[in-house]
């Protein structure tokens, strides 16, 4: 039988361009799969990062405690900047007879944002009130359109008792041209918490207040970042 060279090297040629498309199209299949392996945010509208730390019930607590939750994965484009929140109230606890409880004022709270990232949803917290500053660096940003609340998971220190344990700060807010309005942050033990370490029980914790609305932009006193994966006495009390 004689061999059309000419129609088997076309031939040829249209099995390699099937094949090559073949091998496009699961190479693009599997890196979709493996970039949606894990969620930009849960069902909650969280992260998975903060799903990790974050229970359930430690957030029904928040918000029965009057803690503003922003969910979602489009927060603000840009919150960064130098803020002051003053006068900072206590606005809610669940700590039995909170010496700290609502109305209490706190000193000026100053805090740094920064290295936002809404790929990631990551940003960089500093802080600073009176002798408390927290250590570290990295934090959890979720929200929607110009809300937004952010989640610093740390890994905190008894320095006298030589004890270890986990807490959360959290911040929410809306963010305008003049700074943050509503601006409330808290602190809950997440582990590790008790009287006979002279720390807050696990799941107890404080909503704090801007309380004249707005957080104004603020020259930033401290240096330090709060954050992810660190050792630092508790920040905000």
């Amino acid at each position: 039988m004689a061999i059309n060279f000419r129609n088997a090297l076309l031939l040829g040629a249209k099995i390699a361009v099937i094949a090559m498309a073949v091998l496009f199209t699961a190479t693009s299949c599997k890196k979709d799969k493996e970039d949606n392996s894990r969620p930009r945010v849960d069902d909650n509208g969280l992260t998975p990062d903060i799903n990790d730390f974050i229970t359930p019930e430690i957030l029904q607590t928040m918000e029965e405690l009057g803690m503003p939750i922003y969910t979602g994965g489009n927060p603000p484009k840009d919150i960064t900047g130098a803020y002051i929140s003053t006068p900072d109230i206590c606005v809610a606890t669940n700590v039995p007879n909170d010496s700290y409880g609502p109305g209490h004022q706190f000193a000026d709270f100053y805090f740094n944002l920064s290295e936002q990232n809404n790929d990631k949803l990551t940003i960089v917290v500093a802080t600073a009130q009176a002798s408390h500053v927290g250590e570290g660096t990295g934090a959890y940003i979720v929200g929607e359109g110009d809300k937004f609340t952010i989640f610093c998971p740390l890994n905190s220190y008894q320095q006298l008792l030589d004890h270890e344990y986990k807490n959360v700060v959290i911040f929410s807010g809306i963010i305008t041209e003049e700074g943050i309005k509503d601006f409330y942050h808290s602190t809950f033990m997440i582990e590790g918490g008790g009287a006979e370490w002279w720390l807050i029980e696990d799941g107890q914790g404080r909503v704090i207040y801007d309380s004249d609305g707005m957080s104004g932009k603020s020259t930033f006193p401290g240096t330090k970042s709060m954050g992810v994966g660190v050792t630092a006495n508790e920040s905000v009390k």
